[in-house]
C-alpha cells in the first residue's frame, strides 16, 4: 500500500521498515487474513450466488407468460391449462405473440411445421404438451 515508500522518503528507515523491524506481527496478519479468505470467501460467494438465483428466479417467475396467462384465464388456483383454455389466451395477440416469441428456437427445431409465420395456437400447444396428455402443467 506505499508504506515502505512512505517510510523511506520520510527518513524513517532506522532499523528497517515497520514489515522488516516486526515480521512476527506482520506475518500473524497476513497469515491471519489469508485463514479468514480461504474459509470465508467461498460461503460469501455460494451466498451471493443463492441471492442472485432467487433474484432471477423470482424475475422470471413474475414476467413469465404462464402468469400472465393464468391471470388473463383467471386461472390463478389451477395447476394445469387445457388446450381449449390455451387456445382462448391466444385470442389476445400480445399472449400469442410473446408464447411464440419464447419457442422460437423450438419451432424451428420441429419436423411438423413448414414455415414459422403459419404457427397456429394449436401447433404451440402441441409442441409444449410433451406428454401428450392434452394439458400444460403450471
Amino acid at each position: 500500500g506505499g508504506g515502505t515508500v512512505n517510510n523511506i522518503l520520510f527518513g524513517d528507515i532506522k532499523g528497517g521498515v515497520n514489515w522488516v523491524r516486526n515480521p512476527q506481527s506482520t506475518l500473524a496478519v497476513a497469515l491471519l487474513a489469508s485463514i479468514l479468505t480461504f474459509f470465508l470467501w467461498p460461503v460469501a460467494c455460494h451466498g451471493l450466488a443463492e441471492k442472485r438465483l432467487q433474484r432471477i428466479h423470482d424475475a422470471a417467475a413474475s414476467n413469465s407468460w404462464w402468469a400472465w396467462g393464468r391471470r388473463s384465464l383467471g386461472l390463478m388456483d389451477h395447476q394445469r391449462i387445457t388446450k381449449a383454455e390455451f387456445i382462448a389466451a391466444c385470442r389476445h395477440e400480445d399472449f400469442f405473440h410473446d408464447v411464440r416469441r419464447l419457442l422460437w428456437k423450438r419451432l424451428h427445431q420441429s419436423q411438423s411445421i413448414a414455415h414459422v409465420g403459419e404457427v397456429s395456437p394449436e401447433c404451440l400447444f402441441n409442441l409444449m404438451d410433451e406428454n401428450g396428455d392434452g394439458y400444460l402443467s403450471l
